[in-house]
């Protein structure tokens, strides 16, 4: 994955059950579980399917670091949505 594609940012403003769903994404990309690999899957950006993208390129990452990126994604998409 060279860059993130998308058509449609359907993530809701970050939270703890977001965060959790990022971190099942995650756990799910380092398997290369299959359900996520339709591009109709992938059109919609979800926190979930995020975390998978990021799963498949960094696997088995500690919840710590999971953490850490999820943070860094949920600054990225609050400074998008002010400057919109």
């Amino acid at each position: 994955m060279e860059r993130l594609d998308y058509d449609r940012d359907e993530r809701e403003p970050a939270d703890d059950q977001r965060r959790i769903k990022f971190r099942e994404g995650w756990r799910k990309g380092a398997k290369k579980d299959d359900r996520y690999t339709s591009p109709s899957v992938l059109n919609d950006l979800t926190w979930e399917n995020l975390g998978y993208r990021m799963g498949t390129l960094l696997k088995g990452a500690p919840d710590k670091f999971i953490d850490v990126m999820y943070a860094m994604c949920a600054m990225l998409q609050h400074d998008q949505q002010v400057k919109n």
